[in-house]
């Protein structure tokens, strides 16, 4: 059984209607937040651990994934009024 995209799964529901959803980090969704709109709710790290999986054959490091994430995939959010959110979780408050 081929398993559906979070694109697939909202995209049917009206009320989803141009909610923003970081490709390729299905695994690291957590969550919708009710804002004006709704938005898409990531766990930032473990998008930092999908970089690092999917780049393991070039040696990514974590400070690498991270640079990532701050320039190709927040930056390139930023200004979208359902932009997804990414939060660190509270346990994850000691790995900063």
């Amino acid at each position: 059984m081929i398993e559906m995209t979070l694109v697939e799964k909202f995209s049917e529901d009206e009320q989803f209607d141009g909610m923003i959803f970081a490709d390729g980090f299905d695994d690291a969704f957590i969550g919708i937040v009710y804002d004006i709109a709704p938005k898409a709710v990531y766990n930032r790290q473990k998008v930092i651990e999908i970089i690092i999986q999917d780049d393991f054959d070039t040696g990514c490091t974590w400070e690498d994934a991270e640079e990532h994430f701050e320039f190709n995939i927040v930056r390139g959010c930023q200004g979208a009024e359902q932009a997804p959110i990414f939060v660190t979780l509270v346990e994850d408050l000691e790995n900063i």
